[in-house]
């Protein structure tokens, strides 16, 4: 049996395709799978650095079960200083805030292998209004499988993750990503007194 010679183009596509799998493959596996359905690990901590888009005096850690027992969903923004990507996406990430503010929605912007003073001046720089936070051990992050910035996901009341995104706000998924924040926002009930 004779085996065809291929052309020299034809080779060349057979391998663009077998090298664009393995890449996808890699980077796949390099970001983490997707986190929806994920519980969170809420004995975890992230320590406060401003709030408000101000230097706040040091605080003790924050324990991610604190943050989620007002029953109501919580945003956590993973991100650093030196990512370029985070840097372009700080406009949109500001506009989703404004956005939904006036539901409740906190939002958390956990900054990862940086310096507090990096984090803090990233955050000034790009007049974020939100709580600036720094994973200093990366132990939040690995918990709930993180692995690259920028990552955007809603935890629910119960520390369930409910929305995932991988990679920036963009204004093409702008209003996908403010229907979940706005979704997943269930007030407490008031108890009546």
């Amino acid at each position: 049996m004779q085996i065809p010679k291929l052309s020299r183009r034809r080779l060349e596509q057979i391998l663009l395709i077998v090298f664009l799998v393995v890449a996808y493959r890699y980077i796949s596996r390099r970001q983490g799978p997707n986190l929806v359905g994920k519980s969170v690990d809420q004995s975890k901590t992230i320590v406060e650095i401003a709030n408000d888009g101000a230097a706040n005096v040091a605080k003790p850690s924050l324990v991610i079960a604190d943050l989620l027992k007002n029953n109501m969903a919580t945003v956590f923004v993973f991100t650093a200083s030196w990512c370029s990507t985070c840097k372009a996406e700080a406009p949109q990430l500001n506009r989703m805030f404004q956005e939904t503010r006036s539901k409740g929605v906190p939002f958390y912007a956990v900054h990862l292998d940086d310096t507090e003073g990096d984090a803090l001046g990233f955050s000034l720089k790009h007049q974020h209004q939100f709580h600036i936070t720094m994973d200093h051990s990366g132990a939040f992050a690995t918990s709930v499988d993180v692995r690259a910035v920028p990552q955007f996901i809603i935890v629910d009341q119960v520390g369930q993750i409910r929305y995932h995104l991988r990679g920036p706000i963009q204004t093409a998924n702008f209003e996908m990503v403010k229907s979940a924040v706005l979704a997943d926002y269930q007030p407490s009930p008031k108890s009546e007194k």
